[in-house]
């Protein structure tokens, strides 16, 4: 089954091309003569022994296309689930199959102005519709908006129900749409009996639960009154308690205070004492820790082996060292610190860190008089149109759809496509085909309807 896209001044199409199947004479009089709800209008051609199937897509969508850069929540769900069973009744309407009702992605459409669904009916297919729909399922539940917890319920409910053996579509549709998506119409034809007995079970309902309401508050106000009594008698006895806990509290403090001040004169005295050892003990420890810092190679460097042997001779003793005065051991230790760094620096060289990989970045320059802006790319995927709450790239123009165009990145290199806008994509004044990706260079020019750019 091969897959094109047209667009002519009449509007925009869908060409399928048979897989050598033949289709049957009352399906396609009954599509080429009637325009069923919900699905796409065909016209059919025969071109070298083959047959064309050309559906009208102008002002529509595919599925995937409307969804990109927003979720599915709940009021979108029920609309899908409900379109699904208006084709599907529609087709045993006019003695259609369903099984050649295409549920994928691709040939589900919507109709940009109101919003509704329409699917693409083939002839020549055969698929299960119940297998058709679990597919369908599997692909929607990607794009549900988990924080929207109504849609993410009903959507793994039904799809749990799906994949149960000799699952029936239409009844776990008509039970999954039996609160609020129907219409006033739609209800009447359901029938009144219906709402009768609902309004019945209702009001039974809530007979019983004022019932066990008033039986609830008059068990309260009783176990409230007891409660009362042992509160006061718990409080009063409690008063007492804490009366006599603090009495005997203030008088093992009374006892306690002339012992601590004892103990602490005692401990005082002690302190006193040991002072001048410690400060004796901590100026040994530094004498000790500045001998050690000298180097023996810088040693050997400022003292020579005559000037060694002649203090020798004099009766030079090593323990003098000690007897030195401080700003000598200072420069010693500040030389030695400064060729330690230098020694280190030549060990040590700085390395070079990796740079980042910037992603590639494309600009759009606008080149015409209106009051557009330039836009920056700089995601993946690049949404341009009218609509603000859906596209990255707004263009207020009239001749700019609500979803236009997409440009994109894969490695490294930048696509365009148009997504069926109704005044056209155009690179370097040639139109793009519908779901036809070309790739975009430095200095090309681009035009979303009447609107040019000029991509760097």
């Amino acid at each position: 089954m091969e897959v094109t896209y047209r667009k002519n001044l009449s509007g925009s199409y869908m060409c399928v091309e048979e897989d050598g199947e033949t289709a049957q004479k009352y399906e396609l009089h009954m599509l080429e003569g009637h325009h069923i709800s919900g699905f796409l209008q065909l016209q059919t051609s025969v071109l070298e022994g083959k047959r064309r199937y050309l559906y009208d897509i102008s002002g529509k969508q595919q599925i995937a296309d409307y969804l990109s850069g927003r979720k599915i929540d709940y009021q979108l769900l029920q609309t899908i689930l409900f379109s699904i069973q208006k084709v599907c009744a529609s087709a045993r309407e006019y003695l259609l199959r369903e099984d050649g009702i295409c549920l994928k992605m691709d040939f589900i459409y919507v109709n940009l102005e109101d919003g509704s669904l329409q699917f693409t009916y083939l002839p020549f297919y055969h698929k299960n519709l119940a297998k058709a729909f679990v597919e369908c399922m599997e692909q929607f539940l990607r794009q549900i908006d988990h924080q929207d917890q109504a849609a993410t319920e009903l959507a793994y409910q039904i799809y749990q129900l799906c994949i149960q053996e000799n699952a029936n579509i239409r009844n776990i549709l008509r039970i999954s749409m039996s609160d609020g998506i129907w219409s006033k119409q739609e209800h009447e034809q359901l029938g009144e009996d219906c709402q009768s007995k609902s309004q019945e079970y209702n009001n039974k309902n809530q007979q019983q639960e004022a019932q066990v309401y008033t039986e609830q508050i008059e068990n309260i106000e009783k176990t409230t009154v007891k409660k009362r009594h042992v509160s006061d008698k718990l409080y009063s006895g409690n008063a007492q308690n804490k009366e006599n806990t603090a009495k005997k509290k203030t008088d093992k403090q009374r006892k306690k205070e002339p012992l601590l001040t004892d103990f602490l004169k005692n401990k005082i005295s002690e302190w006193k004492a040991k002072i001048p050892n410690i400060i004796q003990r901590e100026e040994n420890r530094e004498a000790k820790a500045r001998v050690s810092t000298i180097d023996k190679k810088k040693s050997k460097q400022l003292f020579s082996m005559k000037s060694f042997h002649q203090q020798a001779k004099k009766g030079y003793n090593k323990n003098d060292n000690i007897q030195k005065p401080k700003q000598m051991l200072i420069q010693e230790r500040e030389a030695y610190q400064q060729s330690f760094v230098q020694d280190n620096h030549l060990l040590r060289p700085t390395e070079i860190l990796c740079a980042p990989v910037d992603k590639p970045l494309g600009k759009l320059i606008y080149q015409g008089i209106g009051q557009c802006e330039n836009f920056t790319i700089e995601r993946e995927i690049f949404l341009i149109g009218k609509n603000c709450a859906q596209v990255d790239g707004v263009i207020q123009s009239e001749g700019v759809s609500r979803l236009h165009a997409k440009i994109y990145t894969q490695e490294g290199q930048f696509y365009i496509e148009d997504l069926n806008s109704t005044n056209g994509t155009y690179l370097n004044d040639e139109v793009l085909e519908y779901h036809q990706p070309r790739q975009l260079s430095r200095g090309d020019r681009v035009r979303f309807g009447a609107e040019e750019y000029l991509f760097s």
